[in-house]
């Protein structure tokens, strides 16, 4: 099994533009998640309340399914006092 420590890859589109940097930062943050309380995809999957195959999308940057609100919102229940901040 492949790992998912995306922390590892630098994967950003050449000349990203500022919404896919933001959705980058959000993508990072549920790797980081995923990393930091050491559960299973699957396990996150049921916390926010989505398949896991979703769940492996999210984790491996592929977004294209998913609006920026929705991926804040599946966020919210993993960390309800998230701070994200466009720069």
């Amino acid at each position: 099994m492949k790992s998912t420590d995306a922390r590892k890859l630098d994967w950003k589109p050449a000349n990203p533009t500022a919404l896919e940097k933001f959705r980058w930062d959000i993508q990072q943050k549920f790797v980081s998640y995923k990393l930091d309380k050491k559960i299973s995809q699957k396990e996150m999957a049921e916390v926010i309340g989505i398949d896991e195959g979703k769940m492996s999308k999210i984790l491996h940057n592929r977004l294209e399914e998913f609006s920026t609100d929705r991926l804040i919102t599946l966020y919210e229940p993993l960390d309800p006092h998230v701070g994200l901040r466009v720069s």
